[in-house]
This record gives structure tokens, sequence and C-alpha cells, in this order.
């Protein structure tokens, strides 16, 4: 299991100010990867953009295997 820590703010145009823990479970990028060949792979997810996209971000860099993003 992949651990890391991101820094989000509460507040729209501040600095930083939440730190959250985040696990990502073993083999996800690899099974997202695989399905993305045969699926096109949307995340609804009911957490914020900022918070979402930067675990998003982390996990599709480039943007290649999740092709659609949807938020509260």
């Amino acid at each position: 299991m992949l651990e890391f820590n991101i820094l989000i703010s509460n507040k729209p145009n501040l600095p930083p100010s939440l730190r959250l823990n985040v696990k990502l479970r073993t083999h996800l990028e690899e099974v997202l990867s695989y399905l993305s060949t045969m699926y096109e792979i949307c995340v609804f997810t009911a957490g914020e953009k900022d918070y979402a996209d930067t675990i998003l971000n982390f996990i599709d860099e480039e943007r290649n295997i999740i092709k659609h993003r949807l938020y509260r």
C-alpha cells in the first residue's frame, strides 16, 4: 500500500493549512492502466476539486488513464 501526505487549503486562494494522509491500494495504477485499454475511466468523487485533483494527479499525472473527473 502506498501512502503519502498532501497539503490543501480549506479556503480558496489561501496557503495550504490542512495535511491529509492518503493511502492507495496496492496495484491501483496497474489495474487502472489495464482497464483504460478497454474502457474510458471516469472518476466521480464527493470531494472538492482541489483535494481530488491533488490525489488524481498523483495517480495519473499525465492524464492518460483517467479521462473524466467529476467533483462535488
